[in-house]
């Protein structure tokens, strides 16, 4: 195996290894973003079922 060849397994090794990173870290930040999304959407039904009370739930 030439050294341009060991180079280029190291490179892709390397692309590898950034593409998992990359992937995980985006996964966490937007892990806090999601619950907070569904936090939004839980009060905006429980306004949405309120509102449906108050009007005689119509």
């Amino acid at each position: 195996m030439s050294g341009l060849e060991k180079m280029g397994r190291r490179l892709d090794d390397a692309v590898k290894e950034y593409g998992k990173m990359i992937n995980t870290r985006c996964y966490q930040l937007e892990k806090p973003l999601r619950e907070i999304e569904n936090l939004r959407r839980e009060r905006e039904g429980e306004v949405a079922a309120n509102n449906a009370f108050e009007d005689g739930g119509a």
